[in-house]
């Protein structure tokens, strides 16, 4: 009996998967490997494949991209895989993902018992890991990527309920590396990892088929690395404030708004290199602006609630490109028919650019600050590590940084022409344009900014993500047309604070200038006024922000969004281009 998602399971399939939760029972040295195979297909192969890389699941979203593109692409992949190996997302899966995870881990995670994995072959063992192919778009990927994370904690889960002394306390799970046929509208990620722009079912209109059989073959067999995955979270300035007046109000018995950090200014509203009307500089020191930054739990805010938090594995951006997504997102979902085919979600994506290229305004006013940690410096000494940290990478492994643990925060502003702030984790952005261009340009740095850092090639697995600004519709196409001068680059680092309608000086002492409620006018850009409302009056116009090509958060009040990387072990994937891969260490690679 063959089944896809929603399928009724055989007793013979259920026995199947409860051998597997339980890992199955030891066996002898020589038969490991018939054991491990699980549930691999056996006696034949695929794409060309022996059976020794057969750990494979298609994983199918109908709803990405072209619907005739999709459903040949499901057709052809049953006809290669069978239909027990292609799980197809419905949106009953995406509200209980339970069956995909047992799919999952019924097709795709090797097994091995420890002492398999140890010696010399120990390598050639472990990178033999199985494949999870997925046809979608970005977002596929992304929840893909998800469920892969929960199939780890369970079974790690499991296996610490086994005594010590039982083979499968100590057994070693391989998990898949994820594999693309882009079917969506952007598809970053499979041009950053070397699998194209987009599938489409003729080569040639009418004429010639696509056969994806050869798309299957170089995606199995292309080589697998370590991939970084990156968290967001949206606080309010209002949560940062019932903190600190929490945690002040309890170590000192006083109130808060009373209480100073490093003797600061309360009244002083501007960023570390910021400038007043009046031309004066109000320049803090890196360590007061550590302490600051330091004093706050992020933790909390996402045990409370208080946060908005999300996940990205491309891109996440604030501004005009934000809104442009708004608004395509908008018609998309009230004209589906319509946006049945990539070129036409292209057209009228570039018409709602133009709107924004007249209604955005530039946001420096309403982002006056962003934050990084200061390469080779930390907050104990407040002083460069010396000459033995090169970089970034060499005093984040050093015996300094892992005394103190507390990296110096510089602060940094953006161009004055900037209409996008954008954090890329990829080299592709918005269809497949470049806008970082390794080799291309320096850091913009305003007179008054202090950290220099040394750019390195973007990297999908190097723990680093790159920042930069974007000056609307005249800088997007400069990228389309793969010229210099599209983005601005700001920084490269491990994590970056940005400070939107507020700055670092907030957390010290609540501005009553900022005291603005959620509510709107409806607006839908930042408008072309005065930037933040100093007479405590409503921000008419809110701040869109995308992540990975979705729109996800409208900002109407002070916020301080927060980027670092996701604390988890990192996932596998399947990369066609040497050039995004940093080699890495063996200590680094994982299972």
């Amino acid at each position: 009996m063959t089944r896809i998602a929603g399928d009724v399971v055989s007793d013979e399939e259920s026995d199947r998967d409860a051998e597997l939760t339980s890992f199955v029972q030891p066996s002898t040295s020589s038969n490991v490997a018939t054991v491990a195979q699980g549930h691999r297909v056996r006696g034949d192969s695929i794409g060309g494949l022996t059976n020794d890389d057969a750990y494979v699941l298609a994983i199918v979203n109908p709803t990405s991209g072209e619907s005739v593109a999709a459903k040949y692409v499901m057709r052809s992949l049953r006809s290669t895989f069978g239909f027990e190996r292609v799980f197809v997302l419905t949106a009953q899966v995406f509200s209980d993902p339970t069956a995909l995870q047992k799919s999952i881990r019924s097709h795709a995670v090797r097994f091995f018992l420890s002492h398999e994995v140890k010696g010399n072959d120990s390598q050639e063992i472990l990178g033999r890991r199985g494949t999870l192919f997925v046809s979608g778009g970005d977002g596929t990927i992304s929840y893909v990527m998800e469920q892969l994370d929960a199939v780890r904690e369970a079974l790690e889960a499991e296996q610490r309920n086994f005594p010590v002394s039982d083979p499968r306390h100590g057994a070693v799970f391989v998990y898949p590396a994820v594999a693309v046929l882009p079917l969506g509208t952007g598809n970053d990620f499979s041009v950053c990892m070397g699998f194209g722009g987009g599938y489409v079912k003729h080569k040639v209109p009418c004429c010639i088929v696509n056969r994806i059989d050869d798309h299957v073959h170089k995606a199995l067999i292309a080589p697998s690395t370590p991939f970084d995955r990156w968290v967001v979270q949206i606080v309010p300035l209002s949560a940062v404030w019932k903190q600190l007046n929490k945690k002040k109000a309890g170590a000192c018995g006083q109130d808060a708004k009373s209480v100073v950090l490093n003797g600061a200014s309360t009244h002083s509203t501007l960023p570390c290199g910021a400038s007043d009307d009046s031309g004066t500089v109000r320049l803090w020191t890196e360590e007061e602006l550590s302490v600051r930054i330091h004093s706050i739990n992020w933790d909390e805010f996402h045990t409370s609630g208080d946060c908005q938090r999300l996940h990205f594995i491309n891109y996440v951006s604030i501004g005009f490109d934000a809104y442009v997504l708004h608004k395509f997102s908008s018609f998309r979902s009230r004209h589906p028919t319509f946006c049945s085919t990539r070129w036409r979600n292209k057209l009228v994506y570039g018409a709602y650019s133009i709107k924004a290229a007249l209604k955005c305004s530039t946001i420096r006013k309403y982002i006056p600050a962003i934050c990084v940690p200061h390469p080779t410096r930390c907050v104990a000494s407040s002083t460069y590590a010396g000459a033995d940290y090169a970089d970034d990478e060499a005093f984040c492994t050093s015996a300094v940084y892992r005394e103190n643990r507390k990296p110096s925060y510089a602060a940094l502003t953006i161009p004055a022409h900037s209409k996008a702030l954008l954090v890329t984790n990829v080299n592709s952005y918005a269809a497949g344009t470049k806008p970082w261009g390794d080799g291309r340009g320096g850091l913009y740095r305003c007179k008054t900014d202090n950290c220099p850092m040394v750019i390195t090639p973007v990297s999908v697995n190097d723990h680093k993500f790159e920042v930069q600004a974007l000056g609307g519709l005249l800088d997007m196409g400069l990228l389309q047309l793969g010229m210099d001068g599209g983005a601005c680059k700001i920084a490269q680092a491990r994590e970056v604070i940005f400070f939107i309608l507020c700055t670092p000086a907030d957390f010290v002492y609540p501005r009553d200038d900022l005291c603005t409620d959620a509510n709107t006018n409806g607006g839908d850009a930042p408008g072309k006024g005065n930037g933040v409302n100093k007479s405590g009056k409503k921000i008419k116009n809110p701040l869109r922000v995308q992540v990975d090509g979705e729109p996800v958060a409208c900002i109407t009040e002070p916020v301080v969004m927060r980027i670092t990387e996701l604390q988890r072990p990192r996932v596998h994937v399947r990369c066609m281009n040497p050039h995004v891969v940093r080699p890495t260490a063996h200590s680094d690679v994982g299972l």
